[in-house]
């Protein structure tokens, strides 16, 4: 997804992830009246502000993640666009945990490059435990060149350190000697979603959909011993399937449903 965030997952790159994402949901013939170009599928106003919203069930368990962006800059320079937003993400359990989850923040950059393919760049984020800070960008083909079938790959990395001594402690015994980050290369493909004429959220019915599958090929990391590098491919193999997803973008909007693990986070409402 297009700014891996800590989500949550959605996880971004989380069981302490949040993540990102995108979208188009037609084909070659696409209808006229869809945007050929990614800045499109962007809301334009500086203080536009959306939530997306999921709530799990399992017995008498219930999760409610809430997302919330807003566009806090937009700035363009000949023919490149920059777009950056706030992303603030609040998980509530009930029955409440004994040691809730703080808020993640995050703020992802947008740039819309002279060839149409856009680039986001996590940057670094943390809560309460941890402290995740990316290197390199995703980097998405032009919508021409989605709708005629072409894929990226690529990679991106990741650095987490523990926030508190415990979280630090935690995962010492796991790396090398003299490392105080986990270092994790996360490798991906960008690729088109199926096709689909509009989808129906809290906040509304879109079509000209823009869908984008991002899927992670593989995830390793540098830094760390055998053993630990063993005890950690579970998580990681998790990690990266918390990522993988599929989202759609409506044009003026941004993404109004994003599909991952089984589970879809709908659009549930925008103002400014």
């Amino acid at each position: 997804m297009l700014g891996c965030a800590a989500r949550r997952g959605r996880g971004a790159p989380g069981a302490g992830f949040a993540a990102l994402a995108l979208a188009l949901a037609s084909s070659a013939s696409a209808s006229a009246s869809a945007p050929s170009q990614w800045l499109a599928y962007f809301p334009s106003q500086v203080g536009h502000t959306c939530v997306e919203s999921l709530t799990l069930r399992s017995g008498s368990e219930t999760i409610v993640s809430t997302g919330t962006q807003r566009l806090v800059s937009l700035r363009r320079s000949g023919a490149v666009t920059r777009i950056a937003e706030t992303v603030v993400t609040v998980v509530k359990e009930t029955p409440p945990p004994s040691t809730p989850l703080a808020p993640l923040r995050q703020t992802l950059r947008y740039t819309f490059l002279a060839d149409g393919s856009i680039a986001t760049a996590p940057g670094a984020y943390s809560n309460a435990l941890w402290r995740y800070t990316y290197a390199g960008a995703e980097v998405y083909p032009s919508v021409a060149a989605l709708r005629a079938g072409d894929t990226n790959t690529s990679s991106v990395a990741l650095a987490m350190t523990g926030a508190t001594a415990a979280t630090e402690s935690s995962i010492a015994p796991l790396l090398l000697s003299g490392h105080r980050a986990l270092d994790i290369t996360f490798h991906y493909q960008v690729g088109l979603a199926p096709p689909k004429s509009e989808i129906t959220t809290p906040a509304g019915t879109f079509s000209n959909l823009l869908g984008v599958e991002f899927h992670i090929t593989g995830v390793s990391v540098s830094d760390a011993t055998k053993k630990g590098a063993a005890s950690l491919r579970p998580l990681l193999s998790a990690l990266g399937s918390e990522i993988s997803a599929t989202t759609y973008f409506a044009p003026g909007v941004g993404a109004v449903a994003t599909t991952t693990l089984g589970h879809t986070i709908l659009l549930d409402r925008c103002s400014g």
